[in-house]
């Protein structure tokens, strides 16, 4: 049996990104070319530019820098990829307008970002199921919204929510805490229970901590006083760090675990010594793993924009490279790049190692995130001596 408390806690207006791109020419082939294979491809990215969440803008820089390597290299089986962002503000309102403004370019395909706008965009882009739309964003809502032309290049939250679960319990661990932001994952609670009753233990308490959150004391004592031994956090990095903070000050020796959103070296630098010993859960690698890959991303950001190298940059990257990779199955055998072929192409990609993923967990028939809710997929860290180091399972 789940116990919910709410924290009575201070916030503001949750920080979030949404990201839409467009491949876009002449009924939908490329701009060039009138329908001949080759010319230029209209990348549109939607991307908030001003408030409080333009600090997201580093996925459409990382976007924009994959295309013009690209395009500097030849471009792609004969095409160039011209990237267009466009300021959406981060709200559902922007996130349709949107939308609606690529739309209104005669789009080759589509991509979201993140909640806000992908639920201001849903309806829109359902509307005109001929063009492929690629949700960056939770995989859950993009599963929820069961649209055929929907494809998720983000994980599953809730996926990630379980699979922090099960690590706690692999370590011994029975009675689960799990304290998350609705907007991020709003089935985390269903999930999390699910993943503790099939490991034997039990999800003791469900606290929600809002975007914006500046008070963390409440979240401490309602963790102190669940009867919990460890505790899923799924929220903001902000929020990660500020409960670390909060639990070093009100001496709470608890593990935690939280998501791929604070996979990053900023919540090292936000939380301090209060994050030693916080696991984190994450399908992208490292941002000094050495793999070819990886490589490949810093050097080419740090030639066109070194400041947005980050580990939230890397989903902007491993789009370009899902893009990248659908439009070259769409034209092999001399065809050419058409929504029909693009979406037949993307479905065909499903286990393959693409970009940064090793393996891309889509299917013919199921393409809403990139685990497909597998929770093996996800590689477990931990914050040792200021820096993340893997647990091996």
């Amino acid at each position: 049996m789940i116990k919910k408390a709410w924290a009575r806690t201070a916030f503001a207006a949750a920080a979030t990104v949404v990201v839409g791109s467009t491949l876009a020419g002449c009924s939908g082939a490329a701009e060039n070319g009138g329908g001949e294979a080759g010319g230029t491809l209209i990348l549109g990215v939607s991307t908030p530019a001003t408030g409080p969440a333009a600090p997201g803008a580093i996925v459409a820089d990382a976007i924009q820098c994959y295309f013009e390597n690209r395009n500097e290299n030849g471009g792609i089986e004969g095409y160039t990829v011209d990237v267009r962002p466009v300021d959406n503000q981060s709200t559902v309102t922007g996130g349709a307008n949107a939308a609606r403004q690529l739309l209104g370019a005669d789009p080759f395909a589509v991509t979201v970002l993140t909640a806000p706008g992908f639920a201001g965009a849903q309806s829109v882009l359902a509307a005109t199921p001929d063009v492929p739309v690629l949700v960056l964003s939770n995989g859950a809502s993009v599963k929820k919204a069961a649209a055929p032309n929907f494809f998720g290049i983000a994980p599953d939250y809730e996926t990630e929510a379980a699979a922090s679960v099960s690590l706690m319990v692999a370590q011994g661990h029975e009675k689960i805490a799990l304290v998350y932001d609705t907007t991020i994952a709003p089935g985390a609670p269903e999930r999390s229970e699910s993943a503790a009753e099939d490991a034997g233990a039990e999800l003791t308490t469900v606290i929600e901590s809002p975007a914006g959150t500046t008070n963390f004391v409440p979240v401490i004592e309602q963790l102190r006083t669940s009867g919990a031994d460890a505790a899923v956090l799924i929220l903001t990095m902000a929020n990660v760090a500020g409960i670390m903070q909060a639990a070093d000050q009100g001496q709470l020796d608890m593990p935690m675990i939280t998501y791929e959103n604070s996979l990053d070296p900023q919540l090292i630098s936000l939380g301090g010594q209060s994050v030693e010993g916080l696991y984190v859960t994450g399908m992208m690698p490292l941002l000094d793993e050495e793999s070819p890959a990886v490589e490949e991303f810093a050097t080419v950001m740090g030639d066109c924009k070194p400041e947005s190298i980050a580990s939230l940059s890397l989903f902007g990257w491993n789009a370009g490279a899902i893009i990248e990779e659908g439009i070259r199955a769409a034209v092999q055998d001399g065809g050419e790049a058409t929504r029909e072929s693009f979406m037949e192409a993307l479905r065909g990609l499903g286990g393959k190692q693409i970009g940064l993923v090793k393996s891309l967990g889509w299917s013919t028939d199921s393409t809403y995130s990139l685990d497909a809710g597998d929770t093996a997929i996800f590689n477990y860290y931990v914050v040792k001596d200021g820096a993340f180091q893997r647990v091996e399972r």
